[in-house]
């Protein structure tokens, strides 16, 4: 099973850990620099979506995308992230 990562996230960490010893990392940073890019997409979940109108029980959401309810995990095409 393929695992996603925030490959900057994972560079600035390496670099922050290795800064005073940094010949050691260049190898590890130019593997990941160089590594194949999964071709995928953000999702927003009903529960973190600006289009969500209210719960039910059950961890269900009515979806004012007009989308009917779902359950809070599921998400669709229309959403956009709720601002916090």
């Amino acid at each position: 099973m393929a695992r996603y990562i925030n490959a900057d996230a994972l560079i600035g960490s390496i670099t922050k850990r290795y800064e005073y010893d940094f010949g050691r990392a260049s190898y590890v940073l130019e593997e990941i620099e160089n590594a194949p890019t999964a071709d995928v997409v953000e999702v927003v979940r009903c529960k973190d979506c600006a289009y969500k109108q209210y719960y039910f029980t059950n961890n269900m959401v009515k979806c004012g995308c007009g989308n009917g309810s779902h359950h809070e995990d599921f998400f669709c095409a229309d959403g956009e992230r709720r601002e916090e």
